[in-house]
């Protein structure tokens, strides 16, 4: 039997990759240090650097798998069978109980709390943010637009601003989550949120109040 060169690896690479994203996540790319990033991994630092490169390199796999992971909401967003309301409640509610979620306590939005401080420095977190805030931007148009259309003279902002009002209800409950607000907090201003964006939105039928999930 043929045998393969070099010693087989002796760890998980995905759990080293939650690991790190850990990491990152609570400190962001600065904070994070290497001494702090070999003991989440529990490996070797030779090992880390096999696996994923320099730092730089592990900050951006991890980038990498979180903005999958968003585009992967984002389409749910986009293709959402209910209407406009509805959708967008869901869509707040998964990303609350996202940004609560951490060992150490809430911590929001792995790209919006900590790329925003090396985006100038560092051209993957840069692009990542990028990422972020212009994909939901587009998704957010076009529901909006699709939710106007064959209205006549529909009153209020236009599809596009009312859009980016609702981008921005996500950007700030990544900050209000990371500032330590907890999770009810949040949910009353995703819910206050969403009544100043559709109760004179002219953008489809009004549900009944309190539509983001308590769960």
């Amino acid at each position: 039997m043929a045998r393969t060169r070099g010693r087989p690896r002796s760890f998980d690479e995905a759990k080293l990759l939650q690991a790190l994203t850990g990491v990152f996540w609570d400190k962001g790319y600065s904070g994070a240090s290497l001494d702090d990033l070999q003991e989440a991994a529990g490996v070797s630092r030779p090992s880390l650097y096999t696996a994923f490169g320099d730092k730089r390199g592990m900050y951006h796999r991890v980038l990498q798998a979180f903005t999958a992971g968003f585009e992967t909401h984002l389409s749910q967003l986009a293709n959402g069978g209910g209407d406009l309301r509805g959708d967008l409640a869901k869509f707040y509610g998964a990303a609350i109980d996202l940004y609560v979620t951490g060992a150490r306590g809430p911590r929001g939005c792995l790209v919006l709390c900590t790329a925003t401080a090396d985006a100038i420095d560092l051209p993957d977190a840069k692009a990542a943010l990028g990422s972020v805030i212009h994909g939901l931007d587009d998704v957010l148009i076009a529901r909006f637009r699709g939710a106007a259309a064959g209205r006549d003279n529909p009153a209020g902002p236009s599809p596009d601003a009312r859009a980016l009002h609702a981008a921005a209800i996500l950007h700030s409950l990544a900050l209000r989550a990371r500032a330590g607000q907890s999770r009810n907090e949040l949910l009353g201003f995703a819910e206050s949120g969403l009544a100043l964006l559709f109760e004179t939105s002219g953008t489809g039928p009004h549900p009944p109040r309190s539509t983001v999930p308590s769960r």
